[in-house]
């Protein structure tokens, strides 16, 4: 199901990825604020996915638009094997597909911005980039918790 502006209005559970070889994966809860990333080989990216799809009905997933550039098709097979497989799985469990984002959309979810949330974690590039794409959705949208947006405007001491 492609999402649309009234399916979205729906949604309490949204998870974006950074598909790739290793793929971020980054999971909110628009209800209560828990938030979480982490990333994954392509067989764990699949068990999770599958397995959120089954625990949450009022779910919608999102991931980075992968165009595949001159010189860099060796890792595309990677990005479009988790992005197909992603695809099935929402249609299986009839989950709503946010529209792909191109990579630059991420820059409003910047990484000082995560930092201040408390959702960058050092050294998981893929996962950060995911949360990013989170954020930068959640702004967008105005889904981010009004105190988690509070902290986004407090100035740092």
């Amino acid at each position: 199901m492609v999402g649309t502006e009234a399916s979205e209005s729906m949604i309490r559970v949204v998870i974006w990825l950074d598909p790739g070889k290793t793929t971020g994966i980054a999971f909110y809860d628009t209800v209560d604020g828990y938030f979480t990333s982490s990333q994954y080989d392509f067989a764990a990216t699949g068990e999770y996915l599958d397995g959120m799809m089954t625990t949450w009905n009022d779910l919608a997933i999102g991931w980075e638009q992968y165009i595949i550039a001159p010189g860099h098709s060796g890792t595309a097979a990677f990005s479009l094997e988790v992005i197909g497989m992603t695809r099935w799985l929402a249609h299986h469990h009839d989950v709503l597909v946010l529209p792909a984002v191109p990579s630059a959309a991420r820059k409003l979810g910047s990484d000082d911005k995560l930092k201040k949330l408390g959702w960058y974690t050092p050294g998981t590039r893929h996962a950060n980039d995911a949360a990013a794409h989170m954020l930068a959705w959640l702004l967008r949208t105005k889904k981010l918790l009004p105190e988690l947006q509070n902290r986004l405007c407090t100035l740092d001491t």
